[in-house]
């Protein structure tokens, strides 16, 4: 049997007595796309947060590519080549469009960044055409047009996106999720978690329902339109043990 690359098993995460996830487990093939969704407060973001060392498990293994992230920096994971972009702008906005692709670069080797800023800037041409502008002063969709840049310029292994489309023309959503998939036949697995449940259902390979913080339902991206129902209107469907 082959090994998953993203092996999650019982993950339980807690703020005090609260519990934000309750004991979750799914696996990823390389190259897979997992849609997270679910309603507010359902244990999304924290999830995310976990793949990125942000937050630290109260139990279970959170495992990429063999390694166990759960007692992981956020920088030792980051070095790792997994990419997290967070809710909002990850991005500098003091500095300018080629200064947050600058900095985006230092986990490269020197002789891959010349390719890596060129990429960048074709996936998305507007941040060509205002490298020397302030990122303070872009619009919201330029903005999160860098943050995902940035984060695939690294070149990860893992890409962890985080309600990257929230408050965004759908002209920008479009954008960002070409250049994702301009980018999938390089072998990248991605977690995906979105408000725009269509469009993420359109795009992964399979989705995962969490409601309270448990798995409510997992399949197949193009069964999950029942299920999501259930989901965010909390009917009497019993979560997944």
């Amino acid at each position: 049997m082959t090994t998953p690359f993203v092996a999650v098993d019982g993950l339980t995460i807690a703020y005090g007595d609260a519990v934000a996830v309750d004991g979750i487990s799914f696996d990823l093939d390389q190259g897979e796309c997992l849609a997270i969704l679910g309603p507010n407060g359902a244990g999304k973001s924290s999830v995310a947060k976990a793949f990125a060392g942000l937050v630290k498990p109260a139990g279970g293994s959170l495992v990429v590519d063999g390694t166990d992230l759960a007692d992981r920096r956020p920088d030792q994971i980051a070095r790792s080549r997994i990419a997290y972009l967070p809710e909002g702008r990850g991005i500098f906005p003091g500095l300018t469009v080629a200064e947050n692709v600058a900095l985006g670069m230092r986990v490269l080797p020197s002789g891959e960044r010349a390719a890596a800023e060129a990429q960048a800037y074709e996936l998305f041409p507007v941040l060509g055409r205002r490298r020397k502008q302030t990122a303070a002063t872009m619009s919201g969709g330029e903005q999160q047009m860098l943050a995902v840049a940035r984060a695939l310029m690294t070149k990860p292994k893992l890409l962890v996106a985080d309600e990257v489309s929230l408050g965004l023309a759908p002209m920008v959503i479009d954008a960002i999720y070409e250049a994702w998939a301009s980018v999938r036949s390089t072998g990248l697995t991605m977690i995906v978690i979105e408000q725009y449940v269509e469009k993420a259902l359109d795009f992964a390979d399979r989705a995962l329902v969490l409601r309270r913080g448990r798995v409510l339902w997992t399949g197949a991206a193009d069964g999950a339109a029942d299920h999501i129902v259930h989901g965010y209107l909390g009917n009497d469907l019993a979560p997944q043990a």
